[in-house]
């Protein structure tokens, strides 16, 4: 027998130690907010509204969750470490990634909790997120979409997982979310059961006419 390079292997068998790294458990921190589109910023404010866009983790675990290490990345990227300002998360607590955390600050002021800043920026439309754990284990992996909920499109509504218990599978797809209670979403916090909006819609618009029609 010989290797590829056309050599012969080793006379003598590998004897020393075999390490591996095998993970048993997925870490219990998940996504449980998305602001990717934010409103837009008050008449007068120099903010962009991407400025406003912001994740929200929880740890659905029993145990306090040593955050360094994992990773947010694809759409936007964080990796927790040691110049987080949050670098742990007690049992059914928060903690947030934001675009730009002046601005995070000036429309939510008096919410703690806020890790850092994420580079990058969420797509309008949806795009794939991957939450990584500190071993590089996937925790979550993908992909929202705008037309789910249309008011959560720039309208200042969240994204807000409904049950962050469930398995990951349930992020994958539109039943798995609802809209946030709350225009400015919930960020820090769990979100109030949603308003009952009736189920009434414009369904027609005559916007451009000619005399004797009026619009």
């Amino acid at each position: 027998t010989t290797w590829d390079d056309g050599k012969p292997p080793l006379s003598t068998p590998w004897s020393g130690p075999v390490v591996g790294t095998y993970v048993v458990a997925t870490p219990p921190l998940v996504i449980s907010e998305l602001m990717y589109q934010p409103a837009p910023p008050a008449p007068g404010g120099t903010n962009d509204p991407g400025d406003f866009e912001f994740v929200e983790l929880k740890n659905v675990g029993s145990t306090t969750l040593d955050l360094t290490g994992f990773r947010l990345t694809n759409g936007v990227d964080y990796t927790f470490g040691a110049t987080s300002a949050v670098r742990s998360l007690a049992p059914g607590a928060h903690v947030l990634l934001v675009k730009n955390l002046s601005a995070f600050q000036a429309r939510y002021p008096g919410v703690d909790g806020v890790a850092g800043e994420f580079s990058g920026s969420l797509d309008n439309a949806g795009e794939r997120l991957v939450l990584l754990g500190p071993l590089q284990e996937p925790i979550h992996d993908f992909d929202y979409d705008n037309a789910w909920y249309p008011v959560t499109a720039g309208l200042g509504f969240s994204l807000t997982v409904i049950n962050p218990q469930l398995p990951p599978a349930t992020w994958t797809n539109a039943a798995g979310w609802r809209p946030s209670a709350a225009v400015g979403g919930s960020p820090g916090r769990d979100d109030t059961a949603p308003p009952a909006l009736p189920a009434i819609r414009v369904n027609e618009l005559l916007a451009h006419t000619d005399l004797p029609q009026l619009d």
